[in-house]
Order: structure tokens, then C-alpha cells, then sequence
């Protein structure tokens, strides 16, 4: 009975082992999908020119118009 309890007791530890390894797992794989999604965020802002001001006024105006 004691080597049944002491079995039942040592995968009962891997069990638990385990969820912990698959915990930091989904962790870890979270982290790189979000530093993943702010790379190509940096990416697309550098990537998209910026418009001068001359361009931006009759466009900022034409919109304020609209409203």
C-alpha cells in the first residue's frame, strides 16, 4: 500500500511539474507574440512616410469642413 501511495504521490509531482512547464510555456509564447505585434507596429510607423505640413493643413482642413 505504501509503494502505491508512494507512486500516486510521485506523479501527482509530475503532474503538477508538468502544468507548471506548460504554464511558463504559454507564458513565454505570449510574451514573443506581443514583442512580435510591437515590432511590426515600430516597423509600419517608420515604414509609412510622413506628410509634410504643407500637405497635411489642406487635408486637416478639408475634414474639419466635413464635420
Amino acid at each position: 500500500m505504501a509503494l502505491v501511495t508512494e507512486w500516486v504521490g510521485l506523479i501527482s509531482v509530475i503532474g503538477q511539474f508538468n502544468i507548471s512547464l506548460i504554464v511558463l510555456l504559454v507564458h513565454f509564447l505570449v510574451l514573443r507574440y506581443a514583442r512580435y505585434r510591437q515590432r511590426i507596429t515600430l516597423e509600419l510607423q517608420v515604414v509609412s512616410p510622413s506628410l509634410p505640413i504643407e500637405q497635411l493643413a489642406p487635408i486637416a482642413c478639408a475634414r474639419l469642413g466635413q464635420q
